[in-house]
């Protein structure tokens, strides 16, 4: 699936907004609120982190998107065992998206704008030519995209048939002598009823 392209801010209108960037960027961040006790990001910037990704990577006719993949409960998971400088950045990013939706006229966050608004202002970032906003741009784009095509919904969409792990037998040596490991589950995140005979051979 393509990231959606479309017309952000202009850059004038953006630039105009965002002057003194470069100080209100880590400022926005570190006014963040801090994260529940045992998680990673709080669950505002989870919900800024799906409206993102809702917003960059809409589902489309055969693909599933950002919210049918469910990148935000993902994210909680994973970034829980991500090392401490990584939650950082997330949580800087995410902040930073936050507070200064200002500038895409929401003082109430991403969640302030419609989908319209909230496409203009993301793809502001793109388009802004700070160095700082080019960062937030591709971390953001990096970060909801693999959430998203991490997903297994998001595989049949694409013709990914899944990890070969624990799904085919490649066998093991250069005549294939004998099988890998038994597959613990052959159709991967699917239960499957057990064929009559398999457990004889």
């Amino acid at each position: 699936m393509s990231l959606v392209t479309g017309p952000g801010l202009s850059r004038r209108a953006f630039l105009r907004g965002s002057v003194g960037l470069a100080v209100t960027l880590p400022l926005a961040a570190c006014a963040a609120p801090p994260p529940a006790a045992g998680a990673a990001v709080s669950e505002a910037q989870l919900e800024t982190l799906a409206l993102a990704g809702r917003t960059l990577w809409p589902a489309v006719e055969g693909l599933a998107g950002a919210e049918g993949a469910g990148i935000a409960q993902r994210a909680a998971r994973l970034l829980a065992l991500a090392p401490n400088a990584m939650q950082a950045d997330v949580r800087r990013m995410l902040g930073a998206l936050d507070r200064l939706a200002f500038l895409g006229g929401s003082l109430g966050g991403l969640a302030g704008l419609d989908d319209a608004g909230r496409r203009r202002y993301l793809f502001g970032w793109r388009d802004a030519g700070f160095s700082q906003s080019d960062q937030l741009w591709a971390g953001l784009v990096r970060l909801t995209g693999t959430l998203t095509y991490m997903s297994p919904a998001t595989w049949p969409g694409i013709g990914y048939p899944g990890p070969w792990h624990g799904r085919l037998d490649v066998g093991v040596g250069l005549r294939h002598e004998r099988p890998l490991a038994a597959n613990p589950n052959p159709n991967w995140d699917t239960p499957f009823e057990a064929r009559k005979g398999a457990a004889d051979g």
